[in-house]
């Protein structure tokens, strides 16, 4: 049997399976770390008689779950010195991981295949390239096919939302902000003499006497009237600490501890918060103080860093701006009256706010700017999977009593509003149901319920005005007879597109919540402290995130189900320190700590062979620059065996630009034996444009078997070079032989021209291979296409950079700093 040789070989991962595929080690090193690796180009390996060399591809077409892509190849005959280049065009399905970043090939189908100097084009090679291109081309980085779309007009699915502001209340101390999903509903504690409010997610009790007490951080609040005021309750009856400890223990209510791993808990011994109880939407903006105004270069705009919003006022008139769930609202005083403004008709200084500035998670609401074209872009590509038909999943549905039926406004079709779920009647033998992003379908609401293969074409038709519209960004991209390719924008999690080009998140409208025995809430808009998720370092934005959810978020659903409060606020915390917005999550960050991003959340990790758990944490220190991420995940494949711990990090400074980033993954099967170890890290200089990778691997097993990869590459993303190496040693345990290999690579510098011609870029112009050599492309070269491919690998080379797992900077180029969280 022939070895198939990659350079660089998918890094380690590939070079451990091909080498060590004879003694049993394969399968495991393979399994282990296949599915997170780096992505470096060229990719070359042996066909039939030749080397094959294969560059970036570039994308014609892709919709997240159908990618149609042509390459750049060099083929070297066996003995030859000589290359010949030519164009391939293929299509494959993919599956896209937006918590690793990474996208899966399959299913590819080799289009066309063109060397122009050969005897009918190659054609002879068609077969040997169409068996090699899925081993080549089996993943590829998300960043690398964004930064494609990137150049490209993207067409985005856009929403009317409404844009009504909510009541904005304005704290220049601690402040908590608890939502009530309409006038309370109370109803009775058995076995005593309280009342609970069911339409919110927090523990809010009535007793006999007028007395309302609310759970907070480590102890109750006391008020007699909703609204307040409030106080700590300082004897309160022992009863409520039982009925907490139950409820909570039943998932019924959040208890407003406060979250995350960090120290120390929020107490309200300490420093109590005031408190506001809403019921109608509503937005809290917390303060350290009176706000204190930063000038944002090259502007006449001043940024406030000392609040848990972003806030900024125009000089030129001195109204105040603040962006709520990716809405601008104005006011000429922060006690308002506060007005929506279009993002196409904020004052023109917002365009020009820097892009490693303070105030630069904002570009992302600005109508026009790369930020907000970047935003659109990463709405638009989903989070996909394949699921089983046959063991996979189930659904059963769940009902509050009985099915009432209500219509869905603008369609033919009806829903069951008094289900956490939606599901849909089409007609009286068809129903459809949404759970985890995965589709259900039954001949009657009894069912029995199978995963659905077909979503009709109406159930997309559903209006922004209803509250399941969040089920019209669930897909289904591919069937096959023993599994379904799935797959959700961010839509499904709340984030929509405007009709301005912006992201928000919500569509505005106030929904009607369930309020039966228990309390199914709708999505939501307001009061939940949302806010952009921006990458400082890449300039761009992965979602929305959330201040303060918990994790009731957490279930596999859409994030406002079941349960449901506003954001902490401030906090001074013990020792004098002050720790704005929540201690548990480190001190000096712009924002209160986040759970939950709709842009990274992947709702499928618990289906198919392999399940997960981890946690993934975010931050950005405003007065430092620091941004970073730090990951942890333990994975299970029930059919391998293989156990793995992964952790990962990423950090940047917003002022220097410097990126670092690092991943580890540890390995073992129970099975086999086999154990390992995959390790990888990343650093980056945009003043220069240099950067450089490295990677190792190792697997061994109790045979005696082992392998050992290293891989290194140096280059400049703006000349376009680079160069790297991989060797290998390799002992068979059987025979005791030690075996080392060595490989090259050189530049990702060639592109595959709309006119099958290969063309790549010197640094003085386009040239154009001739099969003789490179000459000048002359203007008969569509130069304008091939700068804007050129653009676009550049871009993706740049954030590939940061890696696929975005991490936690622990320190080095970028510094300390504080950080918001979500937690998985």
């Amino acid at each position: 049997m022939r070895a198939c040789y990659l350079r660089p070989l998918h890094a380690a991962a590939v070079l451990l399976t091909v080498l060590l595929g004879g003694w049993g080690i394969a399968a495991q090193a393979q399994t282990a770390s296949n599915a997170q690796h780096p992505d470096p180009w060229p990719r070359e390996l042996h066909i039939d008689g030749a080397t094959m060399t294969v560059y970036e591809p570039q994308v014609d077409s892709w919709d997240g779950g159908f990618l149609k892509f042509r390459a750049a190849v060099a083929l070297k005959p066996d003995g030859s010195k000589d290359e010949i280049f030519g164009v391939i065009r293929a299509s494959a399905h993919t599956l896209v991981n937006k918590s690793t970043r990474m996208v899966s090939l399959f299913n590819f189908s080799l289009l066309h295949v063109n060397f122009p100097t050969l005897p009918v084009h190659g054609k002879s090679y068609s077969a040997a390239v169409a068996k090699a291109l899925p081993a080549t081309t089996q993943q590829i980085s998300l960043d690398r096919l964004q930064a494609f779309l990137s150049v490209e007009k993207v067409t985005a699915k856009t929403v009317e939302v409404k844009n009504e502001p909510p009541q904005i209340i304005i704290s220049y101390k601690p402040a908590v902000l608890v939502p009530v999903h309409g006038d309370p509903v109370l109803r009775a504690i058995p076995g005593g003499p309280y009342q609970r409010v069911v339409n919110t997610g927090a523990l809010i009790l009535y007793d006999a006497t007028g007395h309302i007490y609310l759970h907070l951080y480590d102890g109750w609040m006391l008020a007699y009237a909703l609204g307040g005021p409030w106080e700590v309750a300082a004897e309160p009856p022992a009863a409520i600490n039982q009925i907490a400890a139950e409820l909570s223990k039943k998932g019924l209510v959040d208890l407003l501890e406060g979250g995350g791993k960090g120290q120390p808990k929020p107490s309200l011994r300490r420093s109590p918060p005031e408190v506001f109880v809403s019921t109608t939407p509503t937005e809290l903006i917390v303060f350290k103080g009176e706000p204190w105004f930063e000038p944002v270069a090259g502007t006449d705009l001043l940024w406030v860093p000392n609040s848990s919003t972003d806030v900024i006022m125009d000089t030129d008139n001195n109204d105040y701006y603040i962006l709520i769930s990716g809405r601008w609202f104005h006011a000429p005083k922060l006690s308002g009256p506060w007005t929506f403004v279009k993002s196409s008709d904020l004052p023109a200084d917002f365009r020009q706010i820097p892009a490693n500035g303070h105030a630069a998670p904002v570009l992302t609401a600005v109508a026009g700017t790369p930020q907000a074209k970047e935003a659109v872009i990463a709405n638009s590509v989903p989070q996909t999977a394949v699921v089983p038909r046959r063991g996979g999943p189930e659904y059963k549905p769940t009902i509050d009593g009985t099915p009432q039926f209500r219509p869905v406004e603008g369609t033919p079709l009806q829903y069951v509003w008094n289900s956490p779920d939606a599901i849909i009647m089409v007609s009286p033998s068809s129903f459809y149901a949404l759970r985890s992003g995965v589709w259900f379908t039954a001949t009657s609401l009894a069912g029995p319920w199978t995963i659905a293969t077909y979503v009709p074409d109406v159930i997309y038709t559903i209006p922004p005005s209803s509250p399941l519209h969040y089920v019209t960004y669930v897909d289904i991209y591919w069937v096959s007879p023993e599994s379904v390719q799935i797959g959700y924008t961010p839509g499904y999690m709340g984030t929509v597109v405007t009709t301005d080009g912006t992201v928000v998140y919500g569509t505005g409208y106030d929904y009607t919540a369930w309020v039966g025995d228990v309390y199914y809430p709708p999505p939501p808009t307001y009061g939940y402290a949302v806010y952009p998720a921006f990458d400082v370092a890449e300039g761009a934005m992965f979602g929305y995130e959330m201040g303060f959810a918990t994790d009731y978020f957490l279930a596999p659903a859409p994030v406002w189900g079941p349960v449901y409060y506003g954001y902490y606020g401030d906090y001074w915390g013990y020792h004098g320190g002050y720790y704005p917005y929540g201690p548990y999550y480190g001190y000096n960050t712009n924002h209160p700590c986040c759970y939950y991003n709709t842009g990274y959340e992947n709702v499928y990790g618990h289906y198919g062979n392999t399940t997960y758990n981890g946690y993934h944490d975010y931050g950005y220190n405003p007065y430092t620059g620091t941004s970073g991420e730090k990951s942890e995940y333990n994975t299970y494949n029930s059919r391998t065996g293989t156990s793995s711990t992964i952790h990962s990090y990423n950090g940047s400074n917003a002022y220097t630009g410097n990126e670092a980033a690092g991943y580890n993954r540890q390995f073992h099967n129970s099975e086999t034996g086999t154990s390992g170890d995959v390790d990888r890290n990343a650093a980056y200089n945009p003043e220069t444009g240099n950067f450089a990778r490295g990677g190792s691997a190792s697997a061994s097993n109790p045979n005696g078997s082992s392998a050992d990869v290293q891989h290194t590459s140096t280059g400049n993303v703006y000349s376009g070079s680079s160069a790297g190496e991989t060797t290998a040693t390799v002992t068979n345990g059987k025979t005791g032989q030690t075996n080392t290999y060595g490989a090259a690579h050189n530049g990702n510098d060639v592109y595959a021209g709309s006119d099958g011609n290969v063309y790549r870029n010197d640094g003085s112009g386009w040239q154009k291979n001739t099969g003789s050599g490179w000459e000048s492309a002359g203007s008969s070269a569509n130069t304008s296409d091939l700068d804007r491919f050129s653009q676009a690998r550049s871009y993706g080379s740049n954030r590939y950079n940061s890696f696929s797992s975005r991490g936690f900077y622990g320190g080095g180029g970028g510094g300390g700093g504080g950080f918001r969280r979500f937690s998985r």
